[in-house]
């Protein structure tokens, strides 16, 4: 097997990006209850950098977070939808925008990123994301490898 070795900074880095604003897309959003018993969102957000790649990161939608919920609407167009006191997680599937992203410190599992807040931009500041071909599948990912088993 041949590799490029890394360094610790460097694999850390590969998992963890630094404190800003990214663009993002929602690949995924599903309804469930929080611990304390309490309705959410629970998104998977690719966060792009600016070569196209991107790292994961989940983000949970709660009521009692009122700020981040209707900024989520806003910077991901379903203002009107916010409006009616409903929301699904199926409605953020595919939306993309701009976030804050933010670093949670913890000894126990690593430095771990986190979206602080969605960023509402007007039509004109918005700008397209900066994707790579994407492989949305474990099948089309693996296309082509031989897998020895």
């Amino acid at each position: 097997m041949k590799y490029t070795p890394k360094s610790e900074e460097e694999i850390k880095s590969a998992f963890c990006l630094p404190e800003g604003e990214y663009p993002f897309e929602i690949s995924a959003a599903e309804d469930t209850v929080s611990k304390s018993g309490n309705d959410m969102i629970k998104m998977t957000v690719r966060v792009f950098k600016a070569d196209g790649n991107f790292n994961l990161v989940t983000d949970y939608l709660l009521a009692s977070m009122e700020y981040k919920l209707r900024h989520a609407c806003e910077a991901c167009g379903l203002l009107d939808k916010y409006e009616t006191g409903v929301l699904n997680g199926s409605d953020f599937i595919g939306k993309e925008g701009m976030l804050k992203l933010a670093i949670r410190k913890s000894d126990q599992y690593g430095d771990q990123n986190q979206v602080k807040d969605y960023v509402v931009q007007k039509d004109g500041d918005k700008k397209p994301l900066p994707k790579k071909d994407v492989k949305n599948t474990v099948a089309e990912a693996l296309e082509g490898d031989e897998i020895p088993f």
